[in-house]
């Protein structure tokens, strides 16, 4: 004699079937579509910085200042790690799986991390960044004569009102 199953067997039943199943393919679930065809997440990079100094290094600040600005992990170099030669007094910024320089110096490592790390690059702004670095360098460092500092901030502040107000180069974050 055959028995008949009520509604509420027969949904036990088909649970307990879809559990077992799902056991013999070696999961809980039945794996998303969506997650099967996303593509693996890319690996971050990581840079290491050789020659950091935090004894008033103004180099090694804007390294890591433009590391934190643009989301770039940056990391202090192993000491085993060696520096070419005419590196070897300026911090040297290193690429975690490439053993060659990327850049040197403040202005270059923070340019190179501004680089790698910005959406909204626009080569069209290179030069003018380049510009605005060379200010930095050769006008409001504590080493340039007062009247030169102040011409450049002057140059600084006009920039500033005639653009966007927040960025002197385009309308986003640069190194400028």
């Amino acid at each position: 004699a055959e028995t008949k199953l009520s509604k509420k067997e027969l949904k036990k039943l088909a649970k307990k079937a879809e559990k077992d199943g799902a056991k013999a393919k070696g999961g809980n679930k039945a794996p998303d579509a969506a997650a099967e065809a996303a593509p693996p997440k890319p690996k971050e990079a990581v840079f290491f910085l050789a020659n950091a100094s935090k004894d008033e290094c103004t180099s090694t600040l804007k390294a890591t200042i433009a590391a934190a600005a643009f989301d770039i992990t940056l990391a202090r170099a192993p000491a085993t790690k060696k520096v070419p030669s005419i590196f070897n007094t300026t911090p040297t910024l290193f690429e975690g799986s490439n053993p060659s320089v990327v850049a040197f110096g403040g202005n270059g490592i923070a340019k190179a991390l501004a680089l790698i790390g910005s959406k909204d690059t626009n080569r069209n702004d290179a030069a003018m960044i380049d510009e605005w670095l060379e200010v930095e360098r050769n006008s409001l460092r504590k080493c340039a004569p007062p009247a030169v500092q102040t011409e450049a901030l002057v140059r600084v502040e006009e920039a500033l009102s005639s653009g966007c107000g927040s960025f002197l180069v385009g309308g986003h974050l640069s190194i400028a």
